[in-house]
């Protein structure tokens, strides 16, 4: 139910939006200031979908439409209050195409977990022996799990792992091994590194809580608050 009520929100949303734009396009800045209402519902839409990206993260689509949202809603609030002409949405949408294609050239990615607010998931205290695989440096290095969750896990190392980069994971159990590949998401005042799952063997796991559960029930460790 709740999604469904999400649901007519965006379509709400969608509406609203494309009321206003034709209003922006058409240049109708009688009509635009006779339903002054569609300007503030506009406004708060947009408004409440840059705030829902920095706090949530959503699907690819979904941060399209938001993109669209907040795009459509700047360009009829230029046309209302700054009279501007359709050079001013070519110059604007060509500013934001070459930022989004040197954000794509540059391999540049935005990774703000401290603004996740979603629910958090379980976290296992333990201790596991693993091995690192650099990729780039081609060496492996020994070092010990400190506590796991389906998303991630603390590593107790010695050597020094650089943030943003990729590495693989490999987890000694007592019947079996666990791989999969992380990125190196910060350095932690526990004198660990904080991992981000990745990549998983798809070949023995479908996913993460699978992997998970073979490895709680191999070592037997109990739930802790996060």
């Amino acid at each position: 139910m709740a999604k469904w009520k999400k649901l007519s929100v965006h379509v709400l949303g969608i509406i609203a939006i494309t009321l206003v734009s034709l209003c922006a396009i058409s240049q109708a800045k009688q009509l635009a200031s006779t339903h002054k209402w569609m300007l503030v519902i506009t406004l708060l839409i947009g408004a409440s979908f840059i705030f829902e990206s920095l706090l949530t993260v959503r699907r690819r689509l979904v941060n399209y439409y938001k993109a669209f949202s907040v795009l459509t809603g700047l360009c009829m609030l230029s046309v209302v209050a700054l009279d501007a002409s359709i050079n001013t949405y070519v110059y604007f949408l060509a500013v934001v195409s070459l930022c989004l294609f040197a954000v794509k050239a540059a391999h540049v990615q935005f990774v703000m977990h401290s603004f996740e607010l979603s629910p958090a998931s379980s976290r296992y205290q333990l201790d596991l022996n693993c091995s690192i695989k650099d990729g780039l440096a081609n060496q492996h290095i020994n070092a010990k799990i400190i506590d796991i969750s389906n998303t991630g896990c603390l590593i107790d190392c010695d050597q020094s792992l650089n943030p943003g980069a990729v590495v693989y994971l490999n987890i000694l159990l007592k019947t079996r091994e666990v791989r999969t590949s992380a990125r190196v998401i910060r350095q932690s005042n526990k004198n660990g590194y904080g991992m981000q799952f990745v990549g998983l063997d798809r070949r023995k796991y479908n996913t993460f809580d699978d992997a998970l559960k073979d490895i709680l029930i191999d070592s037997g460790t109990i739930p802790f608050a996060a």
